[in-house]
């Protein structure tokens, strides 16, 4: 009972920390995602040109597109609030709440594979089975970039212990 309890203000928390980052995610101007700042482009130009859209797949991958970046976007706010969240929780000591926590990205990091095994089929028959790999890894590649740039926003939570006779680790 305990641990429901727990998962229901960690999800609460999680809401309410994705709701803060939603509109830097899916909503208002691109140049404020952190896609724009990291590549200087929206995604969809950015993707697009990378795949050598051409006018005649323009409007069909406009449509697999819109529907995957729908599908995505309750993923995107979930992962941005977890990341969020754990910053916030590994700056307490409570080990509890840490390892559901580090449950809970393990989680969102699976629901990201099957989201792209979901939309797979129809950007194969789209844009062929190269192009589509293509696709996916460079959608990997951006999640992970705005990743980063979130967590870089987060202030590191503790200096990692050196293991013994190693240097210590310096970390920005």
């Amino acid at each position: 009972m305990r641990r429901l309890f727990i998962w229901m203000v960690m999800m609460g928390i999680a809401v309410n920390a994705g709701a803060q980052h939603i509109t830097i995610v899916t909503g208002g101007k691109p140049e404020n995602s952190p896609v724009a700042r990291v590549f200087g482009k929206d995604k969809f130009t950015l993707v697009s040109g990378y795949l050598h859209i051409t006018p005649e797949e323009a409007i069909a991958f406009e449509a697999a597109w819109s529907d995957y970046e729908r599908d995505k976007r309750s993923w995107l706010s979930e992962c941005y609030a977890l990341l969020t969240m754990y910053h916030d929780v590994n700056a307490l000591p409570d080990n509890a709440r840490a390892d559901m926590l580090n449950r809970q990205l393990i989680s969102n990091d699976l629901a990201y594979v099957r989201l792209q095994m979901k939309h797979s089929p129809a950007m194969n028959e789209l844009l062929g089975a190269t192009r589509a790999s293509l696709f996916f890894q460079l959608d990997s590649h951006i999640e992970q970039a705005g990743r980063v740039y979130i967590q870089q926003q987060l202030p590191f939570t503790r200096q990692p212990e050196p293991l013994p006779g190693m240097p210590p680790y310096f970390l920005k």
